[in-house]
């Protein structure tokens, strides 16, 4: 049996019964990554772990508690800005030199704890700052790109090499690309997985997030990364119908900026009416910010270049991050920063004031991001291109809450259309049982027809 395209759930509980062995899951998987690195749609990896993944499957195999794994023999991707064992990260910077990894990060770990097979490191644009990416081709549409930071976390599952992934999401870093390759993206509220450090946190914006091409597989990992308790034989989160909700749904920005087009609020006409026929209750409402939470963006993102950039060569930076670090480096030592976590209360007040359980919007304004290099256009237009596709995404990072996106087909244009499914703390659970709701309702095909023709 071919394994590579299965889903982490089918693999877990083949390995867990004997019916396959991690080693055979992981090696096809490998096999497949190198046949996609040699083609004409972009490299997702950074560094594709051939020999060690072949190594811990091994390793995997030979455990005596194989049975009690949930990713019994997944193999996974993990984006580069998130420290590996043993591995020398690069941040997507070619100023960036950086040690090896003595130590794995926790969301890390636990993945391997529960029988993952780290199979390579993803790229990410330089320092994980830009949504604007020259990264891999989309998988739907060669003369588009994947967009997002975590373009190769993205690309890697889009591409049918791993069935997870995991990467950062600061301002919408998983979820862009996700919804723009038409794959799950999950980021969890703040402090629900393990954290990150220093830079990395973004100040507070930033979290781990998942990518899957199905919700049950991103609901297995956040089970994991959020140290959920496993049951007797391995399983763990399986999403369930979710009893009846009362659910906002708008295609207007929580920030000012571009609404959805006419494809991607088509999208959102074709959820309303499945949670109707599931039952839920669906209301035109909208959540906005005022315009200072702009400022308050835009100076987590510049400060977090100044600060990534301190003990780089600065001169080998992309332009468009030189002019981003000196942006930084006036904010954060003028004092210009303002505090995030009144944020997180005044969304969380939206939600019980108006009794939603769930807000519904677009992930995208419009198409996904064409495909060029935009590291060498200007610092201008990249702040204008990164700033039109966070329009959707890069609130929810600010006040903390958790958002899923969901694809929902394809649009005219032939590339994929998603929802982002957004609730209050601590609603992790509702959002991945709504999700897998309507996924099994809208019975999407799982990857692009040139992965699985």
């Amino acid at each position: 049996m071919s394994w590579a395209a299965t889903t982490a759930r089918q693999i877990s509980r083949a390995v867990r019964r004997g019916d396959a062995t991690a080693g055979s899951v992981v090696d096809q998987h490998l096999r497949h990554a190198a046949t996609v690195q040699s083609g004409r749609r972009g490299d997702p990896y950074a560094e594709l772990r051939t020999l060690g993944a072949l190594a811990e499957a091994a390793a995997v195999d030979d455990l005596a508690d194989l049975g009690s794994l949930a990713l019994a023999g997944v193999p996974v991707a993990v984006g580069e800005l998130l420290p590996v064992a043993g591995v020398a990260a690069r941040h997507g910077s070619a100023a960036y030199t950086g040690p090896v990894a003595d130590q794995d990060h926790e969301a890390v770990r636990r993945l391997r704890g529960a029988g993952a097979v780290i199979a390579g490191i993803t790229r990410t644009t330089e320092l994980g700052l830009w949504s604007t990416s020259d990264g891999p081709r989309n998988p739907w549409r060669d003369d588009r790109g994947v967009g997002g930071a975590e373009n190769g976390a993205a690309a890697a599952v889009a591409y049918g090499t791993v069935p997870i992934a995991i990467g950062v999401d600061a301002l919408g870093g998983v979820r862009i690309p996700a919804a723009a390759s038409g794959i799950v993206g999950f980021k969890p509220g703040r402090g629900v997985v393990p954290a990150l450090s220093g830079t990395a946190d973004w100040f507070g914006l930033a979290a781990p997030g998942i990518l899957a091409t199905t919700v049950g597989d991103a609901a297995a990992a956040f089970g994991v990364l959020a140290g959920h308790s496993v049951r007797p034989g391995g399983e763990l989160f399986e999403p369930v119908a979710p009893s009846r909700l009362r659910i906002a749904v708008t295609a207007s920005p929580p920030l000012a900026g571009r609404h959805g087009d006419r494809p991607e609020w088509d999208a959102l006409r074709s959820i309303i009416k499945l949670l109707t026929a599931a039952g839920h209750d669906a209301h035109k409402a909208s959540f906005a910010l005022p315009p200072h939470a702009h400022g308050a963006i835009f100076s987590a993102w510049t400060a977090t270049a100044y600060l990534s950039s301190l003990r780089l060569d600065k001169g080998r930076l992309e332009r468009r991050t030189r002019r981003h670090v000196s942006i930084g480096q006036r904010v954060y030592l003028n004092g210009l920063l303002g505090a995030v976590d009144n944020w997180r209360r005044r969304a969380s007040e939206w939600f019980g004031q108006e009794s939603f359980d769930v807000l519904i919007t677009p992930v995208l304004p419009g198409p996904a991001p064409v495909a060029e290099e935009w590291s060498a256009r200007s610092w201008r237009s990249n702040l204008a291109a990164s700033t039109r596709l966070t329009t959707f995404t890069s609130a929810w990072n600010l006040t903390g809450l958790p958002a899923l996106v969901l694809p929902t087909g394809t649009r005219g244009d032939g590339l994929p259309s998603a929802v982002q499914l957004v609730g209050p703390p601590d609603s992790e659970e509702t959002l991945l049982d709504l999700g897998a709701q309507l996924g099994s309702a809208l019975n999407l095909r799982r990857y692009a027809p040139w992965v699985l023709p």
